[in-house]
């Protein structure tokens, strides 16, 4: 076994030795290449004359086109004589959710939105006697906008609440917004009105 070993280093240091022997060689070839190439370089020097003169093409400059000097207007001494009044009309703002909720005026605060209002299915048995009335609700807002923890506060007559709470599980919100981060927020009520066509 000690033999093989042997055999195998000394065949392995006689290869690498001839391997640097080759690449040698080959450098010494190469640098002779170089040295011949560069003998054969022709360089040739043009000489400028001195007298010519250097033509540029300059666009022309558009400020002294201008005849006269561009004066904006005298502005009036009463800032209402400045024309016309236009007035937008704006649309108040839709109904939020009746209940408490801190407001932070911080500039990626944001309010609770309802995103997603549904109407109530009116219960059968309600149309077919003509009843009418309503229901308030209360729930909780979790952090990605969804309804929780619902109950009914007060209601017309006690027909409508189901169709009422069913009608609140589907309600969606865009979470109120604090320090940049949706947060929960609780005691949210809404109010649904079952009236009939006339």
């Amino acid at each position: 076994m000690f033999a093989r070993y042997a055999s195998a280093v000394t065949t392995g240091t006689v290869v690498t030795l001839g391997l640097f022997y080759i690449m040698q060689m080959l450098i010494e070839m190469n640098t002779n290449a170089n040295v011949d190439a560069r003998d054969r370089a022709v360089v040739s020097i043009v000489k400028v004359r001195e007298d010519s003169e250097l033509i540029k093409d300059q666009p022309p400059d558009r400020f002294d086109q201008l005849k006269e000097p561009i004066v904006s207007p005298p502005r009036p001494a009463n800032p209402a004589d400045d024309g016309p009044v236009i007035k937008v009309p704006t649309q108040p703002p839709p109904p939020g959710p009746v209940g408490p909720g801190p407001v932070s005026l911080a500039q990626s605060d944001g309010p609770l939105v309802a995103m997603l209002r549904v109407q109530p299915v009116y219960p059968s048995v309600a149309a077919e006697r003509g009843l009418e009335g309503w229901v308030l609700v209360q729930f909780d807002v979790a952090e990605d906008g969804t309804v929780e923890n619902i109950f009914v506060v007060q209601s017309s007559h006690r027909i409508f609440e189901r169709a009422s709470i069913r009608a609140a599980e589907r309600l969606r919100y865009r979470p109120q917004v604090v320090d940049g981060l949706p947060v929960r927020t609780p005691a949210v009520q809404n109010l649904f009105r079952f009236e009939l066509d006339d």
